[in-house]
């Protein structure tokens, strides 16, 4: 336990935290999520064309590659950059790099396992949807699902940057994000509300202009098989920025809440 004081967690305490960082830092958070991007983009422009020729083993790892380790890897790396910022420590792209590779096998362990805590805390209400034939109630059990799935994903949010600061390992970080959560747990879920309510905003907007064809500056793009790759790699990119900083900045904040965390607490993390 640090000897420095706490600090309340607030919603928009981390907001702003969190955007801050991110637009202070786009040039290299934004270089690493459209890099690590770029393999998404081409494997689905690929496979619009109607791929031939490869083997569906190399296929399937190719893919699983690009739609699930890269992503992580790519959120890892973000998270610990994210970190030492807001920490006022200055390190460049090739170091969050390097910082979110260390953390890549256990950040994956934290992803999978967190899926499958979400599927467990929602599996009643789903073989219950499965079983009920009446329309209307299967709409209501839908609602109920969103209960149980929300107060999961709530509980989770903060794993793995929990996972790639401090490296407890995948089940420790999955218990690390519960107790930092808890007590804040509705001022996360209002986090979590607005995220997804920006996300979804902003997936609208590039969704017309990229299928729409309208780029400025007159450009367009004419050709369907290119607009598809385009747009999953713009959403994916702008969906991994947001999700990295903000969990990682309500990560340091519900550190500070619960613990009393000092700057040099922090810092000494990584020491």
């Amino acid at each position: 336990m640090s000897n420095g004081s706490r600090t309340p967690f607030r919603v928009g305490n981390v907001l702003g935290r969190g955007f801050t960082t991110l637009f202070r830092n786009i040039h290299k958070f934004g270089a690493i999520a459209v890099l690590l991007s770029m393999p998404y983009m081409l494997v689905t422009w690929y496979a619009l064309q109607g791929p031939s020729g490869i083997h569906p083993i190399v296929w399937t790892i190719s893919l699983l590659m690009v739609v699930f380790v890269l992503p992580q890897l790519a959120t890892a790396a973000i998270a610990f950059g994210t970190y030492e910022a807001i920490n006022g420590r200055r390190i460049g792209t090739w170091q969050c790099l390097v910082g979110g590779l260390r953390a890549l096998l256990p950040v994956i362990g934290v992803v999978i396992l967190s899926s499958l805590l979400v599927l467990l805390a929602g599996s009643p209400v789903l073989l219950a949807i499965w079983a009920i034939d009446d329309f209307g109630a299967r709409a209501i059990l839908i609602l109920l699902l969103l209960v149980p799935v929300l107060i999961a994903v709530t509980m989770l949010w903060v794993a793995v940057p929990a996972c790639v600061i401090e490296r407890p390992g995948v089940v420790r970080s999955i218990r690390r994000s519960f107790t930092l959560t808890k007590g804040n747990r509705w001022r996360v879920l209002g986090i979590l509300l607005i995220l997804w309510l920006i996300l979804w905003f902003l997936t609208i907007v590039i969704s017309i202009l990229v299928m729409g064809g309208g780029l400025g500056g007159g450009a367009t793009l004419t050709s369907p098989g290119v607009r598809a790759p385009v747009l999953n790699g713009a959403i994916t990119v702008i969906y991994t920025l947001l999700s990295a900083v903000m969990t990682t900045a309500a990560y340091h904040d519900l550190r500070m809440a619960r613990e009393g965390m000092s700057v040099e607490d922090v810092a000494g993390v990584f020491d």
